[in-house]
């Protein structure tokens, strides 16, 4: 019996000595992520916990972060004012957990989640969650009881990918999508002129808000969250975010949006105070993407939050707010003329039009035997700064190189490509070659994006490529 009991202490130790050695060394790894985008999530709650009530609370994801201006809400509320939205592939579900510890009585929550499935679900990405506490790990406990398991399970993973990061010599977080980027507010400071998206809006992101969109147990966790904030004294009311017009489906309809509407108002346990045609703006309003807003976007969409919470605190006096005009979009070349190498790829390529450009839409009978594939940067005197969904279907090819004029992977680029090994990026910079969450739709799962050491550093950090991480190499 003793000599039972010694093995299975033995087995124990075996066990429970490898993992707390490995969360010591945890301890010891200097925080990786705290000047990345999602390392504002600390001063947020910070700034959530300390602002005084009552106060007015926006929650959702990036386009909160990116539409409102909270100086403008205290302006013309006379109540101050968090920007609490960061970043949708934390989840809605993460942003209410971090937000329960600070609301107060009188306290105004206004909830604005993207349009989509993901942002509309009981979605908890623990990854996302790790970095963002990487330089404060008081935020863990406020992650939701049933996510716990989810982040004890990712917890190795993130310390593997710290300890790579260190190696490799730290994060280069660049551009908007930095720390850096947020004022003491909560609201992005970094100047956005103009929309820099190559059609004025992501094709890849078609926004069609429908009663469908809202998933298994979302509504119910919703209202227990309001249930809860009623009970600490505060008032809840649920809005829509910023959209770019040029986003929304051709299959809305007056009617579709009108069920949407009505569906949302019956099943929210508070009051809708946003009509969601007065949130669909002018594509040159917006940014880099169909949810994130540019200066004047900023103004737009903050003065019609502001007309909807005034009417709910009984203003009664009229909002005059000046209103900035669409700003031009930020210009770009299309037209170039090939080099000798350029014309040799370019007819291994078939072309659909992209704007003023082309965007790669598929590979010729040719094309698709070879085993390496470069893409051009311009074909019949235009720029080819696109690559369209399956372009690569059916490829032979085992490595494909994206040159850095391009500036656009579509959701599922590279399905359909069953060989391929190694995508080379030869853009320096995560901010012009734009991605979105179904890049990898239809790919094989093992091939990896490789990069220049400088950046690689700066692609893991993005809040686009980001979730790709585990998929990129440093060239050799």
């Amino acid at each position: 019996m003793k000599k039972k009991s010694a093995v299975v202490i033995a087995a124990l130790i075996a066990i429970i000595l490898p993992a707390l050695s490995l969360v010591v060394a945890g301890a010891c790894i200097p925080a990786q992520f705290s000047e990345t985008y999602l390392g504002a999530l600390t001063d947020k709650v910070a700034r959530l916990d300390s602002a005084p009530s009552p106060k007015i609370v926006v929650i959702g994801g990036s386009a909160v972060a990116f539409g409102i201006d909270c100086d403008m809400i205290r302006e013309y509320t006379g109540m101050d004012a968090v920007n609490f939205g960061l970043y949708a592939t934390l989840g809605t579900k993460a942003m209410l957990d971090q937000s329960r510890a600070g609301i107060r009585e009188g306290d105004i929550i206004v909830i604005a989640p993207e349009l989509d499935a993901q942002t509309l679900s009981l979605y908890f990405n623990a990854s996302s969650m790790w970095q963002a506490a990487d330089c404060d790990a008081s935020l863990l406990l406020r992650v939701g009881r049933d996510n716990i398991g989810a982040l004890a399970a990712e917890y190795f993973s993130h310390l593997g990918s710290c300890y790579k990061y260190m190696k490799a010599g730290g994060l280069a977080p660049s551009g908007v999508y930095q720390r850096s980027s947020f004022d003491e507010n909560g609201d992005i400071g970094y100047e956005r002129p103009g929309n820099i998206m190559a059609l004025g809006y992501d094709p890849s992101t078609v926004i069609n808000p429908l009663p469908g969109l809202y998933g298994d147990g979302f509504i119910e966790y919703v209202n227990d969250y309001i249930s809860y904030a009623k009970r600490k004294g505060a008032a809840v009311y649920w809005s829509f975010p910023p959209v770019n017009a040029s986003a929304v489906s051709p299959d809305m309809t007056e009617e579709s949006l009108a069920d949407f509407f009505a569906y949302t108002a019956s099943a929210i346990d508070c009051e809708v105070i946003t009509d969601p045609r007065a949130c669909m703006l002018d594509r040159n309003y917006f940014y880099d993407s169909n949810y994130h807003l540019n200066d004047a976007g900023v103004t737009i969409y903050t003065a019609s939050l502001i007309g909807d919470l005034r009417r709910v605190l009984g203003h009664t006096t009229a909002l005059s707010i000046e209103l900035p005009d669409p700003p031009e979009p930020v210009a770009k070349e299309t037209v170039q003329t090939p080099s000798q190498d350029d014309k040799d790829w370019a007819s291994l390529y078939t072309y659909e039009e992209y704007g003023d450009a082309f965007a790669i839409a598929g590979v010729t009978s040719e094309g698709k035997a070879v085993d390496a594939l470069v893409t051009p940067s311009a074909a019949d005197g235009r720029a080819v700064i696109a690559v369209s969904a399956g372009a690569f279907d059916g490829c032979a090819a085992t490595e494909i190189t994206i040159a850095p004029n391009i500036a656009k992977l579509m959701d599922g680029a590279f399905s359909g490509c069953s060989e391929l090994e190694r995508v080379y990026i030869k853009a320096t910079d995560p901010s012009m070659l734009s991605v979105t969450a179904g890049l990898l739709d239809g790919a094989n799962e093992t091939f990896e994006f490789i990069f220049t050491r400088d950046a690689y550093l700066k692609f893991i950090s993005d809040y686009f490529w980001g979730p790709f991480a585990g998929r990129m190499a440093v060239a050799e």
